[in-house]
């Protein structure tokens, strides 16, 4: 009896470390938007207007981060006039179509402004069959001045089979409304 006892814990220990092996995480993507867009794009595709890349605080006041969450640059919507003024006025960025798929987006933001809007990752699926908008959303003011950090967005999709993934800033209609993002990264299970 005690060596089966044994064996059993043997097992148990074996079925552990190969549940730890198999969900480690790997990098397939990491942006921080210091010298472009990196494998990003801006999408036309029901999109009104394009993420912008700034170093230092928005031009707006009473909105936007004082600077990057990593290195010196990050990518806005400007919501002033002549930007993203007007509400469901929105910018998209998307990742090229990822071969063999992506389990976890992650990524810091910035919404600091009275007149802030929504910030969205939608996903393109195989299992769904096409886009699935609002994944993961996030709506309203979430900071409390331009100094205040940046917050950490971890969106698992491990439920589905997803080749593409999209980040959606939408605009309320008020110039107080830049939202920010930064340092992301895409990740797929071992």
């Amino acid at each position: 009896m005690k060596s089966q006892r044994l064996i059993s814990k043997s097992g148990a220990f074996a079925v552990g470390l190969l549940a730890a092996a198999i969900s480690h995480s790997i990098v397939i993507d990491s942006e921080s938007f210091e010298s472009g867009l990196g494998s990003w794009f801006n999408s036309s595709n029901e999109a009104t207007h394009s993420w912008s890349i700034i170093g230092g605080q928005t031009p707006s006041g009473g909105t936007g981060p004082s600077g990057a969450s990593d290195g010196g640059s990050y990518l806005y919507l400007e919501t002033s006039s002549g930007g993203a003024n007007s509400r469901g006025n929105n910018a998209i960025l998307e990742s090229d179509y990822i071969l063999g798929g992506v389990t976890e987006v992650a990524f810091d933001y910035h919404m600091y402004g009275m007149g802030m809007g929504s910030l969205s990752v939608d996903i393109f699926s195989e299992d769904v069959g096409g886009w699935l908008k609002d994944y993961w959303q996030v709506s309203g003011q979430q900071h409390t001045s331009s100094f205040a950090p940046y917050s950490r967005a971890v969106v698992d999709f491990r439920n589905h089979k997803v080749q593409a993934v999209r980040i959606r800033a939408t605009s309320a209609g008020d110039y107080t409304g830049d939202i920010a993002i930064d340092n992301l990264v895409l990740s797929t299970l071992n």
